[in-house]
């Protein structure tokens, strides 16, 4: 099944990598991103794998931690959507339930 990120997913997840290769390295930031490579493989070929996440507010989410990021996604008839890409040590539940448009900066 084909994964896809929303907007939001892909800002996360620059921000996730700049901030790897700023405090770590790029030798870190590479890892993590193979790490993450691998899991969206994963959750395309087995999309059920990943925890529910409990929410009124965020029906038929998923998720599932990578290293120290929560990859939250839902499953959609013709795809797996990588909804949000969150720092596990980020107050999850408040930048989630932020209303907020992904910036143009890249």
């Amino acid at each position: 099944m084909r994964v896809t990120l929303t907007e939001l997913a892909q800002e996360d997840w620059r921000s996730i990598r700049r901030y790897l290769r700023r405090q770590f390295a790029s030798r870190v930031e590479m890892a993590v991103a193979s790490q993450v490579r691998a899991a969206r493989i994963a959750l395309g070929e087995n999309p059920g794998r990943g925890h529910s996440i409990e929410s009124a507010v965020f029906p038929g989410w998923r998720g599932i931690v990578v290293k120290k990021s929560l990859i939250c996604y839902r499953i959609l008839p013709t795809h797996v959507q990588i909804v949000r890409i969150l720092e596990v040590r980020q107050d999850t539940w408040t930048v989630i339930k932020a209303p907020r448009t992904p910036s143009k900066e890249a």
